[in-house]
């Protein structure tokens, strides 16, 4: 009779554990089956809806945000998950003031774009009819600056150069060389840099070109065929020194650097 009972209350013990289970299992599964029905309710009727409310523009020049929205090619309703981040990086950066665009979704509402600006590093002038107007060139050689658009006109000319000035033309990619070397003279020799008055550049077949330097203040030209290298100018103001010591400067026309060795033409010798 006693292990009746004792068998009785294992199995008693047994159908409360079994019991507690499928109440903890059924309560889970409510919860899950409940959060699946939120999430499904956003996704139909949130999610979809989410709109762009706010617009954050980060900028190293004045630009207006209607500038910037009308350049990117956003709308007044624009849905959060259906912008593309990328196309407004692309639209941005077409802007020839634009160097770099960043473009960033901020959840749930927000749109954050950031600019840098193209900065000037030399002057050229580019033929409108029978007028030369002048432009300012970036490092990548990118005309962003026209006529009286041009903020600084303390730089070096590159002349010889035959186009339409029109915002966004970008320079033949064989003078790319020349602008980056001219761009990071700036950045480590801005002493150097201040003493480049003048670049001129003569194509001599369809790919090379040479190219005459002509120093600030010092009414002499100096060849140094299609090398552009600091060394190279250091050198020549090297070579101008020696000459103005030995009292002849002046009545040097021409310096050439072209066969390696200098070269120098006085005056009287081109006449």
């Amino acid at each position: 009779m006693a292990e009746a009972m004792v068998l009785s209350r294992r199995e008693t013990k047994g159908e409360l554990r079994k019991k507690s289970l499928k109440r903890f299992l059924l309560i889970l599964m409510s919860v899950l089956l409940f959060l699946a029905l939120i999430e499904l309710l956003v996704a139909m009727f949130l999610v979809p809806n989410l709109t762009i409310r706010h617009l954050q523009v980060e900028s190293d020049f004045s630009i207006s945000k209607s500038e910037v929205l009308s350049i990117a090619g956003i709308g007044r309703k624009e849905y959060y998950f259906s912008i593309r981040s990328e196309d407004i990086r692309e639209r941005l950066s077409a802007y020839p003031l634009v160097k770099a665009a960043r473009v960033e979704k901020i959840f749930p509402d927000t749109l954050k774009i950031v600019l840098s600006r193209r900065i000037p590093l030399a002057l050229a002038f580019g033929r409108e009819g029978q007028k030369s107007v002048p432009v300012a060139l970036d490092e990548e050689g990118v005309v962003f600056q026209v006529g009286s658009g041009v903020t600084d006109w303390h730089l070096p000319v590159m002349s010889g150069l035959i186009f339409k000035p029109q915002m966004g033309l970008r320079l033949p990619e064989r003078l790319a060389p020349v602008l980056t070397e001219l761009h990071r003279i700036r950045k480590e020799s801005p002493e150097l840099f201040d003493l480049i008055s003048e670049l001129k550049v003569t194509a001599t077949t369809e790919l090379d070109f040479e190219l005459t330097f002509y120093p600030v203040q010092q009414n002499i030209r100096i060849n140094l065929g299609n090398r552009f290298q600091e060394d190279l100018l250091k050198y020549s103001f090297l070579v101008l020194d020696v000459l103005r010591k030995q009292g002849i400067a002046e009545k040097v026309k021409d310096l050439d650097f072209r066969t390696g060795d200098v070269v120098y033409r006085k005056v009287e010798e081109e006449e």
